[in-house]
């Protein structure tokens, strides 16, 4: 039988292994309405986490950092 995780159990283990390799916080800014689920949240979260470990992201460059 296959175990079933949630998305919000997928993404806390995520956040474990980059803790453990240094991260210190993340911030998500939600406005949440009576229909919108907890798990709808960290399934929303966890597609830019999974897009992130597959290298399907790019940097953003702003060039705003002073050096």
């Amino acid at each position: 039988m296959t175990e079933v995780v949630s998305a919000c159990d997928r993404l806390a283990e995520i956040y474990r292994e980059k803790e453990s390799r240094g991260l210190v916080d993340v911030k998500y800014f939600v406005r949440r309405d009576e229909e919108t689920t907890v798990e709808e949240i960290c399934a929303e979260a966890l597609r830019l986490e999974e897009a992130i470990i597959a290298g399907q992201t790019s940097p953003l460059k702003f060039n705003d950092m002073v050096q």
